[in-house]
């Protein structure tokens, strides 16, 4: 696999696709202002109001989830799927590195995320490796490596990448 390294990060050539979509969905605003002859900034609150209707808050739970502290390696994608719906019930945190073998400050910071699953038991720490499992990447739109999530209720409230220990501590410490 072709890869660009910068300093703490890896990006696969094939995770350039993401962030080029991305630039596009941001013109894609501007282009929708343009040919509906509306302006910007109308086109934005509107936006605005539909993603506040579809993302209502919900209500925050206590924790129900105990682990022995171990980090799971995911399987499948239906195993994916179902540890992200189980957030929804047992009230606790979903913590996912996205590594490779192949990646190096991957495979440094992967020690600090073992304690940090053996410290915070009433999280679940999951790791997914990219190359075994390109669906599960694709699926949670990531782009470089390594990448952190966070799942609680259901969706993703929070990530980072790159192998920042500082960060990743911060990460499980305000979501924990």
């Amino acid at each position: 696999m072709v890869v660009i390294c910068l300093g703490p990060v890896c990006i696969p050539i094939w995770a350039l696709l993401p962030v080029v979509m991305t630039f596009f969905a941001k013109l894609r605003t501007y282009f929708m202002a343009w040919w509906t002859g509306r302006s910007y900034e109308e086109l934005s609150k509107a936006q605005t109001k539909v993603d506040t209707h579809t993302n209502a808050k919900p209500q925050q739970q206590e924790s129900t989830l105990k682990t022995d502290g171990e980090v799971l390696q995911v399987k499948d994608v239906a195993e994916w799927d179902k540890l992200v719906a189980e957030t929804k019930t047992n009230g606790g945190a979903l913590f996912v590195d996205f590594t490779a073998t192949w990646c190096g400050p991957c495979q440094k910071i992967a020690p600090k995320f073992q304690s940090l699953a053996k410290d915070n038991l009433k999280a679940r720490f999951l790791k997914v490796d990219i190359e075994e499992h390109p669906e599960i990447a694709e699926k949670a739109a990531v782009a470089l490596l390594p990448t952190f999530h966070v799942y609680k209720n259901g969706e993703k409230k929070d990530s980072f990448t790159g192998g920042h220990e500082d960060k990743l501590f911060a990460l499980v410490q305000s979501w924990a």
